[in-house]
């Protein structure tokens, strides 16, 4: 008796099947986690990059506004309040025909640099600034945020630093009718814990109607 191996049926054993989808599933398991890992990683640079970029914005803007600080419409000085993480002052905010009070701050509860303003209330005499109602709270102040994930608390470092005249770093508490020239200074970090390295964001303003245009320190 003679057998035809043409007749002969061939192909995969069970296990061998069971090899073959192991490999496979653990292939497909492997680049699945790749390109997660890739994604995770490009939606934080681009996080991370934005929050940078709406920092820097704030930043500038903030500098624009200091610079042009003048008294108050209703006869305070240019500068009301110099703090660490509180800057209140006034300028023309909006470049309209009145001079309004600028309030930049730190907000402790959700990390973010914020900009208040108060607009000169001219219904009354004298003219007033409206900022405390009877329970304490803002009342006609606009607060608008400038910028996320400022992690200033955690590296101890000031948002503001102020300087006098002569140039000259003022010292807490700070006497607002010596300040000429303010340092401004954010770290912006959307995770420290993934990016121990913070981004700096820095930026010095002289204050043109108080200042004699000494020279910015480094």
């Amino acid at each position: 008796m003679f057998f035809d191996n043409n007749n002969v049926k061939k192909g995969f054993t069970l296990v061998e099947t069971i090899v073959v989808i192991s490999i496979t599933s653990m292939v497909l398991l492997g680049f699945t986690m790749f390109f997660a890992k890739i994604w995770e990683m490009n939606h934080f640079s681009i996080e991370m990059g934005y929050a940078t970029m709406f920092a820097s914005r704030g930043v500038d803007d903030a500098v624009k506004n200091i610079r042009r600080a003048s008294s108050g419409g209703d006869g305070s000085h240019a500068v009301e309040s110099a703090e660490n993480t509180e800057f209140i002052f006034y300028a023309n905010y909006d470049d309209d025909v009145e001079i309004e009070r600028i309030r930049y701050f730190l907000n402790d509860t959700d990390d973010t640099f914020n900009v208040g303003v108060t607009d000169l209330d001219t219904t009354v005499t004298p003219p007033i600034y409206d900022i405390v109602t009877d329970d304490g709270d803002a009342s006609d102040e606009i607060v608008s945020r400038i910028a996320n994930y400022v992690v200033n608390n955690s590296t101890d470092e000031p948002i503001f630093t102020y300087y006098d005249l002569t140039n000259t770093e003022l010292t807490d508490p700070v006497n607002a009718g010596n300040v000429t020239m303010v340092k401004i200074l954010l770290f912006v970090n959307v995770d420290q814990i993934r990016q121990p390295n913070n981004i700096r964001i820095q930026s010095h303003v002289v204050m043109r109607n108080l200042s004699t245009f000494g020279h910015t320190p480094t």
